[in-house]
Order: C-alpha cells, then sequence, then structure tokens
C-alpha cells in the first residue's frame, strides 16, 4: 500500500514539473522581436501619457464648471439679498 501511494504522489509531480521549472521558457533571443517589443512598449508608454493627458484635461474642465456653478451660487444667494457683487 505504500509503494502505491509513493508511485501515485512522483507521477502527480513529475506531471506539473516543468510549470514549476526556474528556467524562463519565454526568454527572448532574437533581436528582431526584442526591437518590435521595445517599439511596442514605447507606443504603449505614449498612449498611456495622451489617455491621462485626456483625462486632465477632462478633469480640469470639470473643475472649472465647478467653480463657475458656485461662483453662479454665490452670486445669486447675494444679489436676492440686495448687496451688488460684480465679477
Amino acid at each position: 500500500m505504500f509503494l502505491v501511494t509513493t508511485v501515485a504522489v512522483n507521477s502527480k509531480s513529475n506531471k506539473y514539473d516543468h510549470m514549476l521549472s526556474t528556467t524562463n521558457s519565454y526568454a527572448v533571443n532574437d533581436t528582431t522581436t526584442e526591437q518590435q517589443s521595445d517599439v511596442l512598449d514605447d507606443l504603449a508608454y505614449e498612449t498611456k501619457m495622451n489617455v491621462i493627458a485626456i483625462l486632465e484635461f477632462i478633469l480640469d474642465i470639470r473643475l472649472d464648471f465647478r467653480i463657475s456653478r458656485l461662483i453662479s451660487i454665490f452670486k445669486q444667494k447675494y444679489d436676492r439679498r440686495g448687496i451688488s457683487i460684480h465679477f
């Protein structure tokens, strides 16, 4: 009975050894592939920076809108009281 258990454990561990190996089987050795990878990395970086710039622009517009709205509310409150405020 002990022998059967040992064989089963050994066959399972051998089955998954290739997934646990410490060597990197995905290493890139071709310089052309490395250059293409660098170009794609640069393109991804530029795309991310463009997306960030667009998001910052949108957030600035929203902030400007909020500030304008608050100034408008402030002006309406004081105009109702009879105090004239000119911006």
